[in-house]
């Protein structure tokens, strides 16, 4: 199921103005939500955003009913685009909570409208990528998709064996054993 959403690229999603008023609306329209028309261009990959939809009501009551002045946010692989999406959709709706964001091996969630923005919005950003793992390669640029933030590099780039090395690297495994070595030094 994860790679059918990692699969549906076309960004669609729509976020009006309803947003303030705690209801997203999907429709073919492509813009980011603040109110009125859409200054930064952003758009969100449709697969992510339908999966983070599915639960941001219940993050939104829990920030309503905790007194939270920072939030954390992680996520590894489809994790990740997610936590990239609730960060940006927290700041916007609960701007005095601070947010920082941990993900591993997260894929391209938006276009460079979206990059900006959420660049803007969320500046404690850790973004890291593990060898040659394939995720963050996707969707690709060519797709329209671009990565947040500056990525930070764990274990070895190159391999000879490019392709099985591609998913081997993509084990969360991996990032626990790098930064865990990283805390050694």
């Amino acid at each position: 199921m994860d790679w059918n959403t990692n699969f549906n690229f076309r960004q669609v999603v729509e976020f009006q103005q309803k947003v303030i008023q705690e209801r997203v609306v999907q429709t073919r329209e492509q813009i980011y939500p603040y109110t009125g028309e859409s200054r930064s261009g952003a758009q969100m990959h449709q697969g992510f955003a339908t999966a983070y939809l599915s639960v941001r009501e219940k993050i939104h009551d829990y920030l309503k009913n905790h007194a939270a002045s920072s939030v954390t946010i992680t996520g590894h692989s489809l994790g990740g685009a997610l936590a990239t999406l609730c960060a940006v959709d927290v700041q916007y709706n609960f701007p005095n909570v601070a947010i920082s964001i941990y993900t591993f091996g997260a894929p391209r969630v938006g276009n460079a409208g979206f990059r900006d923005s959420f660049n803007r919005r969320v500046p404690s950003t850790y973004r890291f990528v593990y060898g040659m793992d394939i995720v963050p390669a996707l969707p690709r640029p060519w797709q329209g998709h671009q990565h947040v933030d500056t990525a930070y590099r764990l274990g070895p780039r190159f391999s000879l064996n490019f392709l099985s090395r591609r998913f081997q690297d993509h084990k969360i495994a991996n990032y626990i054993t790098a930064l865990k070595e990283l805390t050694q030094r």
